[in-house]
């Protein structure tokens, strides 16, 4: 059964789109800011799917009525499936309000994986602006964890 909810919070276009200048032009960049624009905005289409996906889920009562909904969309069923789906929307629940400035997707759906919600702003603070490969991030979740574990 469907029902109606108030909307998620707008994200702000300009924390969203990459507005520099003409955005069909980009003869003017040299191949490393190419390089660039494909990862931002890689990574901007991930999070508006996973916002898209999460004001849908909040739409309906149960994940059982979600999902069945789901597979008669049949635009939603393409490109990696629920695993993805799931994905996509906990990096859209955790990373809609946040910077990602030097921390890359794989980075982030660590951050953002429901397993790691207790310590994932931690572990956000450590990571922003670094540039870490996902095997450091990693490393400090297990620490975290086993730390969280030890003073218990």
């Amino acid at each position: 059964m469907i029902r109606n909810r108030a909307p998620l919070p707008k994200a702000n276009a300009e924390d969203i789109f990459i507005n520099k200048g003409n955005p069909h032009d980009l003869s003017g960049l040299d191949l490393e800011q190419l390089a660039q624009r494909y990862v931002e905005i890689d990574s901007q289409s991930q999070l508006l799917k996973g916002l898209i996906l999460l004001e849908a889920r909040n739409r309906f009562e149960s994940d059982r009525d979600f999902g069945a909904w789901v597979q008669s969309t049949q635009a939603l069923c393409l490109g990696g499936g629920q695993p993805t789906r799931t994905r996509y929307m906990n990096f859209a629940r955790f990373f809609k309000d946040r910077d990602m400035s030097g921390i890359s997707l794989t980075a982030a759906y660590e951050i953002s994986r429901p397993d790691n919600a207790d310590i994932a702003e931690e572990v956000y603070i450590y990571a922003l602006n670094k540039n870490l490969p996902v095997a450091e991030i990693r490393q400090k979740v297990e620490f975290l964890k086993t730390s969280y574990i030890d003073n218990d």
